[in-house]
């Protein structure tokens, strides 16, 4: 058991930066790994630190500070508590945790501690950290079905400061977070496609399966997943509106699409349909992105931010769109005001950080999406045109 305790700690510390734990079920050790886990931070806040009785066979969710989050799972088979966390279910911006700072009455001379600590904790959408805590918990004790999931009450202190927040009773958490989720991929979604930004869109879709995460509203799979893409449709038609390209060219794609929807004819169409309506909202964008550029140098940055994943050269774009390279290079570097592997790389990163911002893609894999097989060279890159590396851009 120990062994695989520990092989799981690397696994997840490696893969996620999520801390993984099994201390003895007694109040004073329980009490010390809480205390341990969150740098005496809280200390002095609580009289103790307790994990309450709960109901076997049921992971428990345990907040600090609305945002600090721990699933805890009471072993009664050898007497111990599975810990997974501490982690924020959510990115938070300093204001956010400023203001719940503000809201639980923290003492002044704790919010910079505080303010620390959260910067260095991984962020884990919680219906993820509950899928890995009941795969690692069924897997350590043998349980078959999964676990359900209970919320801790909040803890009594002495001066009034809510250290816990509890979620009513009953709720059905897991399709709590998925609705959670559902709506996050849906404003990452519209942000990237305002943006034209195909890499970070095709992303968020790909996270996101029509048909089997929808809300059910038709006992047809085909026809729900219909019924989402039309909502989808209207949803970045809206988008478009506001982006200054002409009503008329957003209706004419937006009516295409709408009238391919009822020629689906079977579910298994519906990947690749949604890949495609991706691509053509982006090209719009795209297409519109620069209105004052000449036509061949607006095609050549098109075509660049529908290919950011290859090894894109000059040479290659120029063969693409039939032009001499020399030419092209020349006519590019006049009207972007910078040479054509420095816009590249500028829109290479642009769409790494938005990657960093809405996805928890590891920074490896997000080089390789962009199109860079070396890490450090993206890494440089990235400094250059966003300022900050991969790892400090996240952060912050």
């Amino acid at each position: 058991m120990e062994k695989t305790i520990l092989f799981l700690q690397q696994l997840l510390e490696c893969a996620s930066g999520v801390s993984l734990a099994c201390v003895p079920n007694a109040a004073s050790t329980v009490a010390a790994f809480l205390k341990g886990s969150t740098k005496h931070i809280f200390d002095r806040l609580t009289p103790q630190y307790f994990m309450p009785a709960i109901a076997e066979d049921v992971l428990c969710e345990h907040r600090i500070l609305e945002r600090i989050t721990y699933l805890a799972y009471e072993n009664r088979q050898d007497n111990t508590v599975i810990f997974l966390g501490p982690v924020l279910t959510q990115p938070y911006s300093r204001e956010d945790m400023l203001a719940v700072i503000e809201r639980n009455n923290v003492p002044k001379q704790m919010i910079s501690p505080i303010l620390q600590y959260c910067s260095r904790l991984a962020v884990v959408p919680g219906h993820i950290l509950y899928r890995m805590g009941d795969l690692i918990v069924r897997h350590l004790t043998g349980q078959e079905k999964p676990l359900d999931i209970a919320q801790e009450k909040p803890l009594p202190s002495p001066e009034g400061l809510l250290l816990h927040q509890a979620i009513p009773m009953g709720e059905n958490i897991v399709k709590m977070r998925q609705v959670e989720m559902r709506y996050e991929h849906s404003a990452a979604l519209t942000d990237a496609i305002k943006q034209g930004n195909l890499s970070l869109a095709l992303h968020m879709i790909g996270q996101y399966s029509p048909g089997e995460q929808t809300p059910v509203r038709n006992s047809n799979p085909l026809r729900n997943a219909q019924n989402y893409c039309i909502v989808l449709n209207t949803q970045l038609r809206h988008a478009l509106e506001e982006s200054g390209i002409h009503p008329y060219q957003i209706d004419t794609l937006s009516n295409e699409i709408g009238l391919e929807i009822e020629q689906i004819k079977n579910i298994s169409q519906m990947p690749a349909f949604f890949n495609s309506v991706i691509r053509r909202y982006c090209r719009l964008v795209q297409e519109h992105a620069y209105p004052n550029l000449k036509p061949l140098v607006n095609l050549a940055v098109t075509y660049i931010k529908e290919h950011l994943a290859d090894n894109l050269t000059v040479k290659d774009t120029a063969r693409a769109l039939t032009v001499n390279a020399n030419y092209l290079s020349t006519l590019f570097h006049k009207e972007m005001g910078m040479t054509f592997i420095d816009f590249v790389n500028k829109e290479r990163t642009n769409q790494a950080a938005a990657l960093l911002k809405h996805t928890n893609l590891q920074i490896q894999q997000i080089a390789t999406t962009v199109g860079y097989n070396n890490t450090s060279y993206f890494a440089r890159q990235f400094v250059r045109f966003q300022g900050n590396s991969p790892s400090q851009y996240r952060r912050s």
